[in-house]
């Protein structure tokens, strides 16, 4: 993903977003976010993007004597955000994981990071194990899965722009096939249904933006709001 995106708030939001964004406002407490992913995956740089320059740093410890997140806290359209960025989410050390998810009570909503490309995804099957384990049924309603560097597979592609957005669908269906066969036995289909997939690092072209969306960090934030 490229950190220095500009990013244009050019869309009108719907009616029912505004009215979310206004409930959001009003709450005492800043909404939650828990970012996890395989080492590699984009999530500090995806954490940089969403939250921008407006980010304090602070320090943050979930379990006694273990320093397990690094915590961003800023501002999202007047609504208090704090993000938990992971430290070494996926990488075997499956108590760390899991002391992660055991706190999941903090938590409003959960941002799972998923290279598009494959790259770095050889933990996936252990941080869905953990997830299914873990994450509490009325959380996996409150999951996006994100599909970092999409541009670098984009660029990859040595094809018509019908034929590129033809391999980022078959990527999402491949992904989502694979995801839904590792935790199929924990969620039901209508969950894993609901479960929202977001392309993001992509680059402005106008000509694939039917697919991916060219102000696609506006797009994720309407899907984390909603």
């Amino acid at each position: 993903m490229d950190l220095n995106v500009e990013v244009e708030e050019t869309e009108e939001e719907s009616e029912e977003i505004k009215q979310k964004i206004e409930t959001l406002r009003q709450r005492e407490n800043p909404v939650n976010i828990l970012v996890i992913g395989p080492t590699g995956s984009g999530k500090s740089t995806l954490i940089n993007n969403m939250m921008g320059g407006n980010v304090a740093r602070v320090s943050h410890s979930m379990e006694s004597g273990q320093s397990l997140a690094q915590v961003h806290e800023g501002e999202h359209k007047g609504i208090k955000i704090r993000v938990y960025d992971t430290v070494g989410f996926g990488n075997s050390e499956s108590q760390v994981n899991s002391s992660i998810l055991n706190a999941q009570g903090n938590f409003n909503l959960v941002l799972l990071c998923i290279d598009i490309n494959g790259r770095a995804n050889r933990n996936l099957r252990t941080i869905l194990s953990d997830l299914k384990s873990n994450l509490h049924i009325e959380l996996w309603k409150h999951l996006i899965v994100v599909l970092t560097h999409t541009n670098l597979y984009i660029d990859q592609q040595n094809k018509s722009v019908a034929e590129k957005k033809a391999a980022v669908e078959k990527r999402i269906t491949e992904f989502k096939r694979r995801m839904y066969s590792l935790i199929s036995s924990h969620v039901n289909r209508d969950t894993f249904d609901k479960i929202i997939f977001c392309t993001v690092g992509t680059r402005r072209d106008r000509e694939i933006k039917p697919l991916l969306e060219e102000n696609w960090l506006h797009s994720l934030w309407a899907s984390c709001i909603d």
